[in-house]
Protein backbone atom coordinates (compact mmCIF):
# COMPACT_ATOMS: atom_id res chain seq x y z
CA UNK A 1 0.00 0.00 0.00
CA UNK A 2 2.50 2.08 0.84
CA UNK A 3 4.19 1.61 -2.25
CA UNK A 4 1.31 2.72 -4.10
CA UNK A 5 0.99 6.01 -2.60
CA UNK A 6 4.56 6.30 -3.39
CA UNK A 7 3.95 5.75 -6.64
CA UNK A 8 1.39 7.58 -7.13
CA UNK A 9 2.70 10.69 -5.11
CA UNK A 10 5.62 10.63 -7.89
CA UNK A 11 3.38 10.41 -10.76
CA UNK A 12 1.23 13.17 -9.23
CA UNK A 13 4.60 15.42 -8.24
CA UNK A 14 6.11 14.49 -11.43
CA UNK A 15 3.39 14.92 -14.88
CA UNK A 16 6.52 14.04 -17.21
CA UNK A 17 7.30 10.41 -15.63
CA UNK A 18 3.26 9.50 -15.55
CA UNK A 19 3.25 10.73 -19.61
CA UNK A 20 6.29 8.53 -19.85
CA UNK A 21 4.27 5.57 -18.10
CA UNK A 22 1.12 6.40 -20.11
CA UNK A 23 2.92 5.90 -23.34
CA UNK A 24 4.78 2.61 -22.35
CA UNK A 25 1.57 0.87 -21.30
CA UNK A 26 -0.44 2.43 -24.63
CA UNK A 27 2.43 0.95 -26.88
CA UNK A 28 2.20 -2.71 -24.85
CA UNK A 29 -1.31 -2.60 -25.66
CA UNK A 30 -0.78 -1.28 -29.34
CA UNK A 31 1.77 -4.85 -29.67
CA UNK A 32 -1.18 -7.01 -28.09
CA UNK A 33 -3.65 -5.61 -30.93
CA UNK A 34 -0.97 -6.28 -33.64
CA UNK A 35 -0.69 -10.08 -32.42
CA UNK A 36 -4.12 -10.36 -31.80
CA UNK A 37 -4.53 -8.44 -36.05
CA UNK A 38 -1.90 -11.11 -36.80
CA UNK A 39 -4.10 -14.01 -36.12
CA UNK A 40 -7.39 -12.26 -37.41
CA UNK A 41 -5.79 -11.95 -41.23
CA UNK A 42 -4.93 -15.82 -40.73
CA UNK A 43 -8.39 -17.22 -39.44
CA UNK A 44 -9.41 -14.87 -42.13
CA UNK A 45 -7.56 -16.50 -45.22
CA UNK A 46 -8.29 -20.01 -43.38
CA UNK A 47 -12.25 -18.72 -43.82
CA UNK A 48 -11.91 -18.11 -47.36
CA UNK A 49 -9.71 -21.02 -48.30
CA UNK A 50 -12.50 -23.26 -46.50
CA UNK A 51 -14.93 -21.48 -48.81
CA UNK A 52 -13.14 -21.96 -51.87
CA UNK A 53 -12.94 -25.58 -51.17
CA UNK A 54 -16.31 -26.40 -50.62
CA UNK A 55 -18.45 -23.81 -52.37
CA UNK A 56 -18.73 -26.57 -55.71
CA UNK A 57 -19.06 -29.61 -53.25
CA UNK A 58 -21.07 -28.03 -49.99
CA UNK A 59 -22.58 -24.88 -50.34
CA UNK A 60 -23.95 -24.92 -46.79
CA UNK A 61 -19.90 -25.51 -45.36
CA UNK A 62 -18.86 -22.54 -48.00
CA UNK A 63 -21.52 -20.25 -47.01
CA UNK A 64 -20.83 -21.06 -43.11
CA UNK A 65 -16.75 -20.14 -43.51
CA UNK A 66 -17.80 -16.91 -45.48
CA UNK A 67 -19.97 -15.97 -42.54
CA UNK A 68 -17.10 -16.62 -39.97
CA UNK A 69 -14.82 -15.10 -42.22
CA UNK A 70 -17.40 -11.55 -42.32
CA UNK A 71 -17.28 -11.67 -38.71
CA UNK A 72 -13.81 -11.80 -38.53
CA UNK A 73 -13.01 -8.86 -40.94
CA UNK A 74 -15.64 -7.03 -38.51
CA UNK A 75 -13.58 -8.06 -35.32
CA UNK A 76 -10.52 -7.11 -37.07
CA UNK A 77 -11.83 -3.63 -38.42
CA UNK A 78 -12.78 -3.14 -34.92
CA UNK A 79 -9.37 -4.22 -33.65
CA UNK A 80 -8.05 -1.36 -36.23
CA UNK A 81 -9.58 1.58 -34.85
CA UNK A 82 -8.85 0.82 -31.45
CA UNK A 83 -5.29 0.68 -32.42
CA UNK A 84 -5.54 4.10 -33.71
CA UNK A 85 -7.10 5.53 -30.87
CA UNK A 86 -4.31 4.34 -29.12
CA UNK A 87 -2.00 5.90 -31.75
CA UNK A 88 -3.65 9.12 -31.80
CA UNK A 89 -3.51 9.09 -27.79
CA UNK A 90 0.06 7.90 -27.82
CA UNK A 91 0.99 11.10 -30.39
CA UNK A 92 -0.81 13.12 -28.45
CA UNK A 93 1.32 12.49 -24.73
CA UNK A 94 4.53 12.30 -26.94
CA UNK A 95 3.50 15.98 -28.15
CA UNK A 96 2.80 16.95 -24.62
CA UNK A 97 6.36 15.89 -23.37
CA UNK A 98 8.17 17.67 -26.06
CA UNK A 99 5.82 20.89 -25.88
CA UNK A 100 6.65 20.18 -22.06
CA UNK A 101 10.57 19.75 -22.34
CA UNK A 102 10.37 22.82 -24.85
CA UNK A 103 8.89 25.21 -22.35
CA UNK A 104 11.00 23.88 -19.40
CA UNK A 105 13.99 24.70 -21.77
CA UNK A 106 12.81 28.21 -22.60
CA UNK A 107 12.15 28.57 -19.20
CA UNK A 108 15.63 27.56 -17.83
CA UNK A 109 16.66 29.86 -20.99
CA UNK A 110 15.17 33.13 -19.28
CA UNK A 111 16.41 32.12 -16.12
CA UNK A 112 19.95 31.89 -17.27
CA UNK A 113 19.46 35.05 -19.43
CA UNK A 114 18.11 37.10 -16.17
CA UNK A 115 20.64 35.66 -14.61
CA UNK A 116 23.18 37.01 -16.58
CA UNK A 117 21.40 39.92 -17.09
CA UNK A 118 21.40 40.45 -13.53
CA UNK A 119 25.26 40.04 -13.07
CA UNK A 120 25.98 42.32 -15.79
CA UNK A 121 24.16 45.29 -14.04
CA UNK A 122 25.72 44.50 -10.82
CA UNK A 123 29.51 44.62 -13.09
CA UNK A 124 27.86 47.83 -14.35
CA UNK A 125 27.50 48.77 -11.13
CA UNK A 126 30.61 48.08 -9.37
CA UNK A 127 32.23 49.56 -12.80
CA UNK A 128 30.54 52.98 -11.99
CA UNK A 129 31.32 53.01 -8.54
CA UNK A 130 34.60 52.21 -9.33
CA UNK A 131 35.27 54.99 -11.70
CA UNK A 132 33.49 57.54 -9.15
CA UNK A 133 36.14 56.72 -6.47
CA UNK A 134 38.73 57.24 -8.62
CA UNK A 135 37.39 60.40 -9.58
CA UNK A 136 36.95 61.15 -5.89
CA UNK A 137 40.33 60.13 -4.76
CA UNK A 138 42.41 61.90 -7.50
CA UNK A 139 40.06 65.61 -6.48
CA UNK A 140 41.67 64.45 -3.08
CA UNK A 141 45.06 64.05 -4.17
CA UNK A 142 44.89 67.85 -6.03
CA UNK A 143 43.00 69.65 -2.99
CA UNK A 144 45.77 67.92 -0.77
CA UNK A 145 48.75 68.89 -3.23
CA UNK A 146 50.53 71.94 -1.02
CA UNK A 147 50.65 74.92 -3.30
CA UNK A 148 52.49 78.03 -3.44
CA UNK A 149 50.67 80.02 -1.74
CA UNK A 150 50.12 77.42 0.67
CA UNK A 151 53.88 76.42 1.53
CA UNK A 152 54.99 77.88 5.06
CA UNK A 153 57.67 80.48 5.36
CA UNK A 154 57.26 81.88 1.59
CA UNK A 155 54.97 84.63 0.76
CA UNK A 156 55.03 86.59 -2.72
CA UNK A 157 56.85 89.62 -1.99
CA UNK A 158 59.76 86.92 -0.95
CA UNK A 159 59.30 84.87 -3.63
CA UNK A 160 59.17 87.97 -6.03
CA UNK A 161 62.71 88.95 -5.07
CA UNK A 162 64.24 86.18 -5.10
CA UNK A 163 63.00 85.36 -8.44
CA UNK A 164 63.88 89.12 -9.57
CA UNK A 165 67.45 88.08 -7.85
CA UNK A 166 67.69 85.24 -10.09
CA UNK A 167 67.12 87.04 -13.34
CA UNK A 168 69.65 89.47 -12.67
CA UNK A 169 72.41 86.69 -11.74
CA UNK A 170 71.20 85.12 -15.25
CA UNK A 171 71.80 88.38 -17.39
CA UNK A 172 75.14 89.08 -15.56
CA UNK A 173 76.13 85.38 -16.35
CA UNK A 174 75.03 85.82 -20.29
CA UNK A 175 76.62 89.60 -20.82
CA UNK A 176 79.90 88.01 -18.92
CA UNK A 177 79.93 85.10 -21.40
CA UNK A 178 78.88 87.37 -24.53
CA UNK A 179 82.02 89.52 -23.36
CA UNK A 180 79.78 92.42 -22.94
CA UNK A 181 81.34 92.67 -19.06
CA UNK A 182 84.88 91.55 -17.84
CA UNK A 183 84.45 88.81 -15.47
CA UNK A 184 85.25 89.89 -11.69
CA UNK A 185 88.28 87.76 -10.84
CA UNK A 186 87.93 86.19 -7.24
CA UNK A 187 90.67 87.29 -4.53
CA UNK A 188 91.33 85.00 -1.43
CA UNK A 189 91.43 87.24 1.69
CA UNK A 190 94.34 86.87 3.29
CA UNK A 191 94.03 84.60 6.88
CA UNK A 192 94.26 87.12 9.90
CA UNK A 193 96.36 85.25 13.07
CA UNK A 194 94.40 86.24 16.05
CA UNK A 195 97.47 86.31 17.73
CA UNK A 196 99.65 89.20 16.00
CA UNK A 197 96.40 91.58 16.09
CA UNK A 198 96.73 91.14 20.17
CA UNK A 199 100.66 92.05 19.72
CA UNK A 200 99.67 94.81 17.42
CA UNK A 201 96.93 96.24 19.51
CA UNK A 202 99.27 96.37 22.93
CA UNK A 203 102.18 97.71 21.47
CA UNK A 204 99.81 100.53 20.25
CA UNK A 205 98.64 100.98 23.85
CA UNK A 206 102.07 101.52 25.04
CA UNK A 207 103.17 104.21 22.42
CA UNK A 208 99.85 106.00 23.42
CA UNK A 209 101.06 105.83 27.26
CA UNK A 210 104.25 107.11 27.10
Amino acid sequence: MIASFLRYFNRWWDPMQSSREAIITLRQQTDMIDRKGEYLEKKIDEETEKAKASVLTDKPVAIAALRRRKATEQEFERLQDARLQLEIQINTLESANLNARTLGAMQRANTAMGDTHTQLTALHSALSQFREYNTRSTIDVLRSEPTCSTLPGLDGDELKAELEQLEQDVLYEQRVESGELPSVPIYTLPIVDDGAEEEELEQLQLALAM
